[in-house]
């Protein structure tokens, strides 16, 4: 095995990209979307952390998810500490890479009085196995999961297929939430989505390659500012940003926002960071 130089540490805001670089390698049958919004909610538990491998240049070679769980098969004690996710490239795999990132995840939960860790692999995923092994993990159940879709009760299919004859208030909906930045969705045309913001302060800059993005300002006055330019949107204005143009909203005071844009759509765009927020979240 080579011993390379490295350096763990805890997770930084800078780091956004590298670990969903690294995540979507880890799990390739979710697309970024999926993944940015488990990561967001994964940085918001107190019960859990991220730790990264700089290699010596001072890139992200790997990480490690570690979060706490009341119960792990074959474990004795609880709360144990668990190995969530857990990635090296494969240019320093077997270079102890993935050995020390596990030891930070141990010391972590030893500094919370866990006195047990537990992780998992699919079954036929050979490599994380020997990698377990290696790292003084035991096997204690080989497990094979089963899921069902259950079908609304037929009693009640064709009514909830019917159609619901009731407006829908922006006031009512905007007094139902009082975060800012985080987009939630109040009603859906097709593929489009009807999103409700709260927005105050400077946000990032970003784009949507793939989309064209439409401002509706319910109350407030919304400034979006582009590399060439800016404009301002006033309540009971609205402006489209056309697909692929870099640009990033701001309001001197709170601004009620309504969005218009496809389902699965990133408020962040490519940019990443804090700043995005979970998708799908209705109200």
């Amino acid at each position: 095995m080579r011993n390379l130089p490295m350096k763990i540490r805890a997770y930084r805001d800078s780091d956004w990209l590298d670990w969903l670089r690294m995540s979507q390698a880890l799990f390739p049958h979710h697309t970024a979307e999926e993944l940015a919004a488990g990561m967001r909610e994964f940085r918001t538990r107190s019960d859990g952390a991220v730790f990264l491998a700089e290699r010596g240049d001072g890139s992200l070679a790997g990480f490690v998810e570690v979060g706490t769980r009341p119960y792990a098969d074959g474990c004795e004690t609880s709360p144990v500490g668990y190995i969530e996710a857990w990635y090296v490239d494969p240019d320093v795999r077997r270079s102890g890479y993935g050995r020390a990132l596990l030891a930070a995840a141990e010391v972590w939960a030893r500094e919370r009085g866990y006195q047990e860790m537990a992780s998992d692999a699919l079954l036929d995923n050979e490599v994380s196995h020997a990698a377990h092994r290696r790292a003084g993990y035991e096997k204690v159940e080989r497990v094979v999961q089963f899921r069902k879709v259950l079908d609304a009760d037929p009693e009640h299919r064709d009514m909830e297929s019917s159609v619901n004859y009731q407006s829908i208030s922006l006031q009512q909906k905007f007094a139902l939430f009082s975060e800012q930045w985080q987009p939630k969705v109040i009603a859906e045309m097709n593929d489009y989505q009807f999103k409700v913001v709260k927005l105050q302060g400077d946000f990032v800059w970003h784009d949507h390659k793939d989309t064209d993005e439409t401002f509706i300002v319910v109350e407030g006055v919304l400034r979006i500012d582009f590399r060439d330019g800016a404009v301002e949107v006033s309540a009971g204005e609205m402006f489209v940003v056309p697909r692929g143009v870099e640009h990033k909203p701001f309001a001197e005071h709170e601004v009620k926002l309504l969005l218009i844009e496809p389902r699965g759509v990133l408020n962040t765009g490519h940019a990443g960071g804090d700043r995005t927020a979970v998708n799908d979240v209705w109200i």
